[in-house]
């Protein structure tokens, strides 16, 4: 617990420890942490932002981006400009909401009471359209 909170200090007592419940496992002589290392990494395929930005315009479902004031993007800026064509290609897009909301990356397991009624109205609202069909 005391590493993870060293090196994640915005999670509260009760973040970490449902990380930790949900992440550890028994291994000899202790416990080891099983996530996938490979969440560290930037860009797992290495496509570039036009293709990103290619894949993103053929998105067909309904997609909620919910981003953080002081999230990752504000501690591992991306490349310039990057963020902001993904953002607009989200924006300009029928079936894309972006939301910021106040809080860190953590927001979800920290003050979750911030984000469920965003969740909830988004997904309800794909109950409303599609039964209007």
């Amino acid at each position: 617990m005391q590493r993870l909170m060293a090196a994640n200090p915005q999670l509260t007592e009760q973040s970490a420890q449902h990380l930790l419940e949900r992440g550890l496992r028994e291994a000899e002589g202790g416990f080891v942490f099983t996530r996938d290392l490979r969440i560290n990494l930037k860009n797992v395929t290495r496509i570039s932002l036009e293709q990103s930005l290619e894949l993103q315009s053929r998105i067909q479902a309904r997609v909620l981006v919910l981003m953080a004031e002081a999230g990752l993007n504000k501690l591992f800026p991306p490349p310039e400009g990057c963020s902001e064509s993904l953002m607009n290609g989200y924006q300009n897009s029928k079936n894309m909401k972006v939301m910021t909301v106040p809080g860190d990356h953590h927001i979800h397991m920290n003050q979750p009471e911030v984000v469920a009624p965003i969740i909830t109205d988004f997904l309800l609202s794909a109950t409303d359209s599609t039964a209007k069909l």
